[in-house]
């Protein structure tokens, strides 16, 4: 009789094992199958354009995915969207909405200055934001560490070229 406690012990923790594993292979499988959007930002101090930011989204999922939307938002409450740009007389790199398979990018351009001269300082630039038709939301920064620490890296930069750019003028 304790033999087979033992084997059915042994058996029944195998098979504990086994669906341990088939369930971490299938979530693994799931993240990698969704639509998995990736935003950066950059400034370009003085482009042909005047300044502006760039926007780039990657997607790194294997489905594809249509972005409709991208925001800038500014500390003071102010957003600039893509779609409200596209309307003006200005020559952008991408049209929306933006249809993109997998590790396919699209780089968005906001200038700093329209017709009217400056539109925001960019010193005040807090995230962005592209957002799909499935109404998913990607942001810049996003909630990693790492990505924090990018941010406030570009802050610096945009504050030190926007500073040596308006002294210089």
């Amino acid at each position: 009789m304790d033999t087979y406690n033992t084997i059915s012990l042994v058996v029944s923790g195998l098979a504990f094992l086994v669906s341990l594993g088939a369930f971490i292979l299938s979530l693994l499988a799931f993240k990698r199958d969704r639509s998995d959007l990736q935003v950066e930002v950059e400034y370009q101090h003085r482009t042909g354009l005047g300044s502006a930011f760039q926007v780039v989204l990657v997607n790194h999922g294997r489905r594809p995915v249509t972005v409709t939307d991208v925001r800038l938002h500014f500390r003071s409450d102010r957003t600039l969207s893509y779609s409200d740009l596209s309307g003006r007389n200005i020559n952008l790199p991408s049209k929306l909405p933006a249809s993109l398979q997998g590790t396919e990018s699209c780089d968005f351009l906001f200038p700093v200055y329209d017709d009217n001269g400056l539109v925001e300082t960019p010193v005040g630039f807090r995230h962005a934001e592209a957002q799909d038709t499935l109404g998913n939301r990607y942001l810049f920064p996003s909630r990693t560490i790492r990505a924090q620490i990018d941010l406030l890296k570009l802050r610096h930069r945009i504050s030190r070229e926007w500073k040596a750019g308006t002294n210089a003028s």
